[in-house]
Order: C-alpha cells, then structure tokens, then sequence
C-alpha cells in the first residue's frame, strides 16, 4: 500500500513578511564635490600660506603635586578631599532631612534613629567604599549569614540604610505657608565656606569660580561639589599637557537632566564636562540638556592687566574732562591735574605700568612670544554653548603663569574657539570635523584625498589657526595654535587592517615599521585620553549603589573622583603603589578610627572585636556606638 505525501504548502509572501521584521535601509548621502558649488574656484589647489607664528612650546613643565611633605597614609591624602569640613556639611545634611521628614513631636522614630555623627559618616563612607571593591548581589547580602563580610561589623546593616537612605548635602529648608513643600536650600549654596573656597583658587579669574544659583538642577549637592572643586585645583599643578572631554555617570531613572548616548560605554545617564592631566580630574561642570547656556566672547582682556582695569576705570573719569586726561589717571588726580597737567604726567604714569609688567614677566614663560602674536580681531566670534563651557574649564588652568596646550576631539574644535584661547596665551590641538575646515581645504580633500600618499600634508591659515590636512589609512584633518608642521617625529607606526591597498603595500610583510609622523598626530595619541582614563580607573570599583533620589548618582561620582585624585597624588611619592589596595586601606582606616572612650555592655552574641590588631570575638559592645570590643583591648 503506497502512501503520497501531501504537497509542499507554498509560504505566502505576506506572512512572511509580516513575520520578519523590516530593516530600514541606511540612506546613502552621497557628498556633492564643493566645485560645484563655486564654478570660480579651481579645484585642487590651496592658496599662498599666511603668515602662522605657534606659540612657543619651550617652556613645558611637569605635574607636581602641592599636598604637604608630611602626608605619608592613603587615608591621610584622601582626607585631605573629604575632610572634617565635608564630614561636617554630610552629617549636618542628614539630621535636618530626618527632622524635616518627621516634625511630628509625637511620631515615633523610624528603627530607633539617633542623630549621626562624625565618626559614623566616616565608617559608612568606609563601608560604601568597602563595597565598590567586594561587590554582592544586594546590601542584605554584606550581613547574610551565608555571605557575611568582616568590614561589616563596624555598622549594623539597619543603621547603615538609615544613612543611606536620609543622607542630604545642603540643608532643607522648611516649608511655610506660602512656598511648597519641597523647597529647595538656598542657605546652603550661599555658604561662607563655599564663597571663600571659590575665591581662594588663585588660578583663574574670579568670574569663572562663582557659586551656583539657588536654581541651579544640581543645587543638592552644594556646598560639597564647590568645596571638592576647589580642593582639587589646589592639590595639583597640572602638567603642560590637558585634555577636555565628556564623562557620564549611569543614572537611568527619571530626570529631564539625563541624556542617552549610544555611542559610549555608559549610555545613559548625567553628562559631564571635565579638563583633565593624565587621568587626574583638576576641573569639571555638570552638564543638562535643559538648561544650556550660550556666549558671544569679544576681545579677550590680556593676562598681562588685571581683568577688572578695563571695564571700571572709564565711569570714573570726571564728565568734564575727558579730552584732556588719559584713561589711566586715577580719580583722585583729576582736581589736582588741570592746573600742573605737563610736570605731573611724566613722574605718575611709569610708576603705574612697572609694578604690574614685572610681577608676571618672571613666572608667565610666554610672554615673551605674545608681542609677535597676531592681532586679535576686532570683531566678535560667536562661541556655542560647548565652546563656552569649554572655555571656562581653560581659564581654571594658572595660563598667566605657565604654558598650557588643551587637546580636543572633533566634537570639540573649531577655529573660532581656537583662536580665543590662543588670545588668552593657552595653545589648543584637536581633530576636527571636515565642516569646520576652511573651503580651499575642503577642496583640496575633494580633488586629491583618494589620490595621496601616506604622510601627505596640506594646510592652510585661518584666525591665526592652522588647519592641517594629514593622509594616514583615511584622511585627518586637525587644528593647531602651537604646532608647525616642520615638527616630526618618528614612530613605530602600526599596518591598518582595511583601508588604502597602496598604504599596506607600503608596510610589506611588517606589522609594525618605523614611519616619521607630524608631532602633533603624536603629542594628540598621548595626551588625548586622560579623561578616558579617568573613566576606567572609576569603572574598576566604582562605589555607586542603587537608589531612587536622582542626584545620589552624582554624589558617589563625586566620591570615585576624590579618591582617583587622591591616588593620583599618592602615586606621586609612591609609584608602585596599587589602586585596589589604596582603596582597601583607606576603608578599613575610615572603619577604625577610634579616638573616644566606650562604655561597653554585655550581649548575648558575638561579635569580632574592632581594635586595631585583635582578631578575636567578644560580647561587649558599646552603648553609644553599638560597635564590639573586648574588654583587654578596651
């Protein structure tokens, strides 16, 4: 008996296309040649140089650090960060939020609260720590019986979610009948102590070390970002070499502040803006997509006069004469001048230019070189929002003092903003975008950029800013104020992969061949990543733990980054120093400082004693602090 099989049921084309999800096609810009745009321009050759004088990059310094000699502990450098004043300003913080939350006289206290002190900051700081280098699934797990930590019992788990979850920076303020009961701090961000840290940097001009507003969206952590802030700018003196780019801190809750960024490691979360030496973090603004600002930057006031004589000695000229005095004179001479006008000119004015000309001439190592700088223009440029940021972050740099060159990525560079900081002395590098070259170079990567040989150079001139086309595996292009291009150097250069087949020919069998390179190609590939290094070494244990308050997230990254810097610094004096084992040290240091007398009673468990060299267990423990010792070692 012979059985057929049924026929193939043909697949519909409906179905399946309904079952298959629709790729949307990448749309393929094709690039319209600039010749075409401009029929009188011919295409392919670059005009005569313009005159481009660098700055003089012969007077490049070193890192140093400007902590005390005698600082010899990890935890004495990271206390120098987080000291008793931001101790203070966390406790303090955190037993106004609890009072606020529970201004009922009656109400009962939440798990026996008793304020915080000092000393328990310092152990929860320890612990949070602690836990960024041990991770566990959850906090219970650091007290689980099955997974219990040693470190832990400094702090019982209880009071440990009490601080974690009333810990506040600025204080509260309560509400009244006529504002909201989630009235931000104002007392707070206007602090004394936050005002004289920002006005005690002495590296950059006191307009750009201001205290945020009261509206400010990360007003919750003042005074404690400015007071960090400020203590990072005056433990280091960075090195010639800086870079400028963005950080992200993961927060992915709800917030109007967060921004999604595909394209990074960490991509979603705050943005930040940080000027960073080698991975040491020595300025940083919190960056919002709600809240930008913009600057339209004029002629930039030379760092050889004060910034404030330009703008206030003209009001206070007398009305009457001004076509007969200079606008040098001080107000008090204008009753007296009239009369004896020519004797007295000559004696007062080089009375007033040498005491300032000699002060900066013997710590400002450029200023040499700045009479033979060109001109600035006379008019405006009109910088972006990034662009202004930016620059802020480069005038905390001490410029008047020391040579500085900041590199940047293409998001970054542009000429108007080069030039501005080449105004104020501070030399600028980076890649660019090919939208931001001038015209002629962009015709020129047009008629010959699928034709050049590897290391073909072109460039051309603009606002005192050298735009540089370089031919590697692909064309980068770059913008310089401090490199010429009759500086190379030679490196040992790697074979590309994919790319021009002539280049790879050029490298035969090699892997690796030695190829002369522009020395500014090199100094970028060196000097560029530190604040990617930043972001690793943050990213090996970090402290940030789960949580619902938005800006909590900020907090720990404020945290990371006191002891990235204070490692930083610690590496100085000791350069085998490893990163683990400078966090563990500082948390178990924080975990046992015991500078007061206990008073011990007896429990029924046992707990191991937190003397400094006991190992033992006990069933005493101490009434204020809850915390287990033994009786010898007490």
């Amino acid at each position: 008996m012979s059985t057929t099989m049924p026929p193939k049921r043909k697949r519909a084309t409906t179905s399946a296309t309904a079952a298959t999800p629709l790729k949307r096609k990448r749309a393929v810009v094709k690039r319209k040649p600039l010749a075409d745009l401009d029929p009188n321009v011919q295409v392919g050759t670059l005009p005569e140089p313009l005159e481009y004088i660098p700055l003089d990059r012969h007077y490049e310094h070193d890192a140093e650090s400007l902590l005390p000699q005698q600082l010899t502990s990890p935890l004495e450098y990271f206390s120098y960060f987080f000291n008793a004043e931001i101790l203070e300003v966390l406790r303090e913080g955190t037993n106004v939020y609890y009072t606020s939350k529970h201004r009922s006289e009656g109400e009962p206290s939440e798990r026996g609260w008793k304020p915080v002190t000092a000393r328990e900051m310092k152990i929860w700081i320890g612990l949070v720590i602690y836990m960024g280098i041990v991770v566990c699934q959850s906090i219970e797990d650091y007290w689980a019986e099955e997974t219990r930590q040693l470190p832990m019992e400094a702090m019982r788990q209880s009071r440990f979610e009490q601080i974690q979850r009333y810990l506040y920076i600025s204080l509260p303020i309560a509400p009244s009948a006529t504002a909201p009961a989630t009235a931000p701090s104002a007392t707070a961000i206007a602090s004394s102590a936050t005002a004289t840290a920002l006005s005690a940097t002495g590296t950059a001009p006191s307009a750009t070390a201001t205290a945020p507003s009261a509206t400010a969206w990360y007003k919750k952590l003042e005074p404690m970002a400015s007071i960090l802030a400020n203590f990072f700018r005056s433990a280091y003196k960075p090195s010639s070499n800086c870079a400028i780019d963005e950080m992200m801190v993961r927060f992915t809750g709800r917030s109007n502040y967060i921004l999604k960024m595909l394209c990074k490691p960490i991509n979603e979360g705050y943005k930040i803006y940080a000027i960073c030496d080698h991975s040491y973090i020595y300025g940083f603004e919190f960056y919002s997509r709600v809240d930008r600002s913009s600057g339209n930057i004029g002629e930039p006031q030379s760092p050889m006069l004060p910034p404030m004589l330009p703008p206030t000695l003209p009001p206070m000229l007398p009305p009457m004469l001004p076509p007969m005095l200079p606008p040098m004179l001080p107000p008090m001479l204008p009753p007296v001048l009239p009369p004896v006008l020519p004797p007295v000119l000559p004696p007062v004015l080089p009375p007033v230019l040498p005491p300032v000309l000699p002060l900066m001439l013997p710590t400002t190592p450029t200023l040499p070189t700045m009479p033979t700088l060109p001109p600035p223009p006379s008019i405006p440029r009109t910088l972006s929002a990034t662009s202004t940021t930016c620059l802020r972050l480069a005038k905390l740099l001490p410029y008047n003092h020391f040579l500085f060159t900041i590199f940047f990525d293409s998001f970054f560079s542009n000429t108007s903003f080069f030039a501005t900081l080449r105004d104020l002395g501070i030399g600028a590098c980076g890649t660019t975008r090919r939208a931001q070259l001038p015209i002629e170079l962009q015709q020129y990567d047009d008629a010959h950029g699928k034709k050049a040989e590897w290391g073909n150079l072109a460039s051309v001139s603009c606002d005192t800013v050298l735009c540089t086309r370089w031919q590697d595996n692909a064309g980068v292009f770059v913008l310089t104020t401090i490199y010429d291009l009759n500086d190379g150097v030679v490196s040992n250069c790697k074979r590309p992969r994919k790319g021009n087949p002539a280049i790879r020919e050029m490298f035969g069998t090699d892997v690796r061949k030695l190829l002369t390179i522009p020395l500014m190609i090199n100094d970028f590939n060196n000097h560029m990543g530190g604040v990617d290094i930043a972001d690793q070494l943050q990213s090996y244990y970090f402290t940030q733990l789960s949580g619902r308050r938005s800006w909590m997230s900020l907090f720990y990254w404020l945290l990371d980054t006191a002891l990235i810097n204070s490692y930083i610094l610690y590496c100085m004096s000791n350069p085998s120093a490893e990163h683990k084992h400078f966090r563990l040290d500082v948390s178990k240091a924080l975990r046992r400082t015991l500078n007061y007398m206990h008073i011990l009673t007896k429990n029924k468990s046992q707990r191991f004693c937190l003397a400094i060299g006991c190992t033992s267990r006990t069933h005493f423990t101490c009434i204020d602090c809850e915390l287990p010792f033994s009786l010898s070692c007490i």
